[in-house]
């Protein structure tokens, strides 16, 4: 019997905009409700994203929704960092621009360790990185998730691209994680358009830090629920069991358009599939 801790991608801060020259964000008001709801529903473990961050200050309000997950007893295995904004490139072609980027996210880091998180999740190549200054990017990224990854003992994980010329197969990351031997992928199951997921999967083995799950028709990603798309479910889950992978089968997918209980029933079919 095969079969992985069941986890999901959720939102515990919300933008509230500009007010007084200043960029504004607020906690959900429903957190501790969801949460509850999530616990009820048997969820390990929730993946938070805090890729829109305005300004690195703001960090402080995304703590604040880390203290209430701990809480209520949920683990939190992976917080995906900011990418959205030009201070948060570890790619940055200013080299001493660079330098001071990879300080402020050590400093990140530290400061995010106290919650045991098992992974963070880097989204590479949102700056205009393209088929000829690949080489050049890519040789800055390794420099900085090089110095990440002797700064603290969780998973650093760079997540495969959906069609965006950089990492957007298993061999071009493959090749960059050779060149990052203490840094793993987060595999999201929505972004392979040139192979199948389940044969990324045998191929990256030992080096998946996490999952992302959802289904899509091999077009465009869609992050809908499991079966719902052109995924081939027990293919994937084989490959996961092959690779000898025991993390969390972390859910990407809208918990306003899918409930918790939907979620979890989904979870539960999936495995009585694979292990019957």
């Amino acid at each position: 019997m095969y079969n992985l801790k069941l986890g999901t991608s959720i939102e515990t801060v919300k933008p509230l905009g500009f007010k007084d020259g200043n960029y504004h964000y607020g906690l959900r008001q429903d957190l501790n409700d969801l949460l509850l709801n999530l616990k009820q529903n048997g969820f390990y473990s929730v993946d938070v994203d805090a890729v829109k961050l305005f300004v690195p200050s703001d960090f402080e309000i995304y703590n604040q929704g880390y203290e209430i997950i701990n809480s209520h007893g949920i683990k939190l295995n992976a917080i995906h960092m900011p990418i959205t904004n030009l201070w948060a490139d570890l790619a940055c072609e200013y080299e001493e621009d660079r330098k001071e980027i990879v300080k402020l996210f050590v400093k990140l880091i530290k400061s995010l360790d106290k919650y045991n998180a098992n992974a963070y999740v880097f989204h590479p190549g949102g700056f205009g990185v393209n088929e000829f200054n690949y080489p050049e990017y890519t040789k800055r990224l390794i420099k900085s998730v090089n110095v990440l990854t002797q700064e603290t003992d969780k998973k650093i994980c760079i997540e495969n691209m959906a069609g965006k010329h950089f990492l957007d197969t298993s061999d071009k990351m493959l090749d960059f994680l050779s060149k990052c031997p203490n840094a793993y992928t987060c595999v999201d199951v929505n972004h392979f358009y040139f192979e199948k997921p389940e044969d990324a999967i045998l191929k990256y083995g030992d080096k998946i830090g996490t999952i992302h799950i959802s289904d899509y028709d091999f077009v465009k990603e869609r992050h809908c629920l499991p079966k719902e798309g052109n995924i081939e479910w027990n293919k994937v889950i084989g490959a996961l069991e092959k690779a000898n992978y025991n993390g969390v089968f972390n859910y990407e997918v809208s918990l306003d358009k899918y409930s918790p209980k939907q979620v979890k029933q989904n979870y539960v079919e999936l495995f009585n599939e694979y292990n019957k």
